[in-house]
């Protein structure tokens, strides 16, 4: 694990990188469109294996730095939304909140502030708060993610079906959507309980008035099998893998091409997804490791974008 201190620089310093992934939401004729990205957390170049996301995260905990964390990925996050738009092509930003963020009085000024000083409507932002790990005060939390909410900004209940799941949690917290977590998602062509216990969180999700959207959307099979399913959007590898700001509109832009073109052709998919990965993307260790064993991706990637690497 890198030292909080060390981590600590990278932040001041402006080295750690965020990257983006895609987010595609269904369209009225069944179509997919990508309409959001996630900003997700990069280590320095040239840094090691050690430097992986959860852990810089837990670093800057540990230093207590994860307010000024949260305030740099969503600056960045926030601006590159900005730059987006006025190239003509907008999409919406999801930032993830620090567990020990969630609870605070400031988070909801931090991003009123945030918003302002890159010109962005609070719509064009969701938060993501994670299911992993538990919040100190729920009811604090709740409080705080409402006065975010009231500024006009979605919120997402992260990782769901993983540990914390429960209505509770879900009712207590106003939020506007579940993600499903990707090793509910990933396994679905080829196991019956994933798709049942998938089928339960939709309807959970309908009967609150809340929109779905499944991780882990590896390839055209899986996709196959949430679109049966009713899901409202999908974020995965056969979108893309995270990539640079600049690197985006084109990402997006070359797979909406090829979904258009290939339909069905999931070799050919694959062919053009590995070309574009390899070209644009900030790859991970473990993603790398998963192209050379493709039966251990959804595993390897599970939890956390997994372990980082550089160019």
């Amino acid at each position: 694990m890198p030292s909080p201190l060390a981590v600590s620089e990278a932040l001041a310093e402006g080295a750690l990188r965020v990257a983006f992934q895609p987010i595609a939401t269904r369209l009225p004729d069944g179509t997919w469109r990508v309409t959001s990205v996630e900003a997700l957390l990069r280590p320095p170049r040239g840094a090691g294996i050690a430097w992986e996301t959860q852990r810089m995260v837990d670093a800057l905990a540990a230093a207590g730095r994860s307010r000024q964390l949260f305030q740099y990925v969503l600056a960045r996050a926030l601006a590159a939304a900005r730059r987006w738009a006025d190239s003509g092509r907008a999409f919406n930003v999801a930032v993830n909140v620090p567990v020990d963020c969630a609870a605070t009085p400031t988070l909801a000024a931090d991003v009123r502030d945030g918003l302002l000083a890159a010109g962005v409507p609070a719509t064009r932002l969701a938060l993501e708060v994670t299911e992993r790990e538990p919040l100190a005060d729920l009811h604090a939390a709740a409080a705080g993610l409402a006065r975010v909410r009231e500024l006009g900004v979605r919120i997402s209940l992260d990782d769901f079906g993983t540990g914390f799941s429960t209505s509770e949690r879900l009712d207590c917290l106003c939020c506007d959507e579940i993600k499903v977590d990707r090793s509910l998602v990933a396994p679905l062509p080829a196991y019956a309980e994933p798709r049942l216990r998938l089928e339960r969180i939709v309807a959970l999700a309908r009967s609150r008035g809340l929109t779905v959207c499944a991780e882990g959307v590896e390839d055209e099979a899986v996709l196959r099998a949430v679109s049966a399913l009713d899901v409202d959007r999908i974020q995965g590898w056969l979108l893309g893998a995270a990539c640079t700001e600049d690197a985006l509109p084109l990402a997006v832009t070359l797979w909406e091409r090829r979904s258009a073109s290939c339909t069905g052709d999931t070799v050919l998919q694959r062919v053009h997804a590995r070309a574009l990965r390899q070209s644009i993307s900030i790859p991970d260790t473990a993603a790398q490791d998963a192209r050379r064993h493709p039966q251990a991706r959804s595993t390897d990637l599970q939890g956390n974008d997994a372990l980082l690497n550089t160019h």
